[in-house]
């Protein structure tokens, strides 16, 4: 008897854990269909799925829709997180990049033009605290980078880099990507050349296209990125909120620009100003393969003090994750390519902008062709 006893015990947790492998098997299955076994969420995406190629960046596998992520964490620094019952755009950034519901797209490529200079000290730039980050400004208009091609109507000319990061190493980013959190974000800031500076620019609340914020990740690895180190050695000169440095170096433009890996393809989205006040007229590129930085590269732009509170540093500066409303992620398929353009090493009396417009720029930017009916 004691031996049939035993033998029922075996037979029933044999059958409770094949009960229980087949409701996971379900689970997953549920979590294959994208919908977590339920119904969309309001203002859900309806895109179709971009399907994993060969040279394509990686797909979701679960097909699970993350637009709708968590809070980040509010810092210490008194930036203007935002929440999400007061601004009622259906435009707001940063959003959570769900890979699986992007619409794929190709494009010609998108270009990145630099200036170099035969002058021995280089270029100058800016370099100032804002009391909430470091903005990094090139006052000499000829010398702006600028961004052409690709998906863009126009070339678009520089008017700052600033950073975003976070109280620890993981979450610093303000987008994610899958769920997934970078250690810092980079975001260089560009207006179209119709407009004469990006306030200008900013004005005009109804063109799409008025704005295009260039941005890329940064995610903590063991060696230093010896060429944001020459950025980093200017942070103690320019630690208390309101002051600025102007420094000059060859490579000044490269501190950011040069470590960026190749990437493939990028996203893109219309969204807003992630910082006040939070215009809703800005189209986001976004770079996903993210740039190496170390802990302590990482930690030196964590000296930098509040504008709130003089006495205290900026441990993070990022805004929430917003909500998706329908608009459309795309997944451009395409070549980033790196230009360079020497410049005189004296600044001309003309105005005009140093850059070229290049043959092979597409002109198709009109985000309504991606909506839903």
């Amino acid at each position: 008897m004691e031996l049939l006893f035993h033998i029922s015990m075996i037979l029933t947790i044999m059958a409770v854990s094949l009960a229980g492998m087949g409701r996971s098997s379900s689970f997953l299955r549920n979590l294959g269909g994208g919908r977590l076994g339920g119904p969309m969420a309001p203002g859900e995406p309806e895109f179709p799925e971009v399907h994993e190629g060969e040279d394509r960046f990686l797909v979701n596998p679960l097909n699970v829709d993350l637009s709708f992520g968590p809070r980040a964490p509010q810092g210490s620094s008194g930036f203007p997180w935002t929440p999400r019952s007061q601004y009622k755009s259906p435009q707001q950034s940063p959003i959570d990049i769900c890979t699986c519901n992007c619409k794929a797209m190709n494009y010609r490529p998108l270009r990145v033009n630099y200036a170099k200079t035969d002058r021995r000290d280089g270029i100058v730039v800016e370099l100032s605290n804002s009391g909430h980050g470091v903005t990094m400004k090139v006052p000499r208009s000829e010398a702006r980078p600028s961004l052409i091609g690709g998906m863009l109507p126009n070339a678009y000319t520089f008017d700052n880099i600033h950073c975003h990061w976070g109280k620890d190493d993981i979450m610093g980013s303000e987008h994610f990507i899958n769920g997934e959190s970078y250690s810092m974000e980079c975001h260089m800031v560009t207006y179209n050349s119709k407009y004469k500076d990006l306030n200008d620019a900013l004005s005009n609340k109804n063109d799409q296209d008025s704005v295009v914020v260039y941005t890329w990740f940064y995610k903590v690895k063991n060696e230093d990125n010896m060429k944001l180190q020459q950025f980093l050695n200017y942070i103690p000169h320019i630690r208390d909120n309101g002051t600025k440095i102007n420094p000059a170096d060859q490579d000044a433009l490269l501190w950011f620009l040069e470590p960026i890996p190749a990437n493939k393809e990028y996203f893109a989205y219309p969204g807003s100003l992630t910082t006040s006040p939070f215009t809703p007229s800005v189209t986001f590129i976004i770079l996903p393969v993210p740039v190496g930085i170390s802990r302590n590269q990482l930690a030196v732009l964590r000296t930098m003090m509040d504008n709130h509170n003089p006495s205290k540093p900026v441990l993070t500066n990022r805004r929430e994750i917003q909500t998706l409303n329908k608009r459309p992620v795309v997944c451009v398929k395409g070549t980033i390519q790196m230009t360079a353009r020497l410049i005189q090493a004296e600044a001309t009396n003309d105005n005009h902008h140093w850059y070229d417009i290049c043959d092979d720029c597409m002109i198709i930017h009109d985000w309504n062709d991606y909506e839903d009916e």
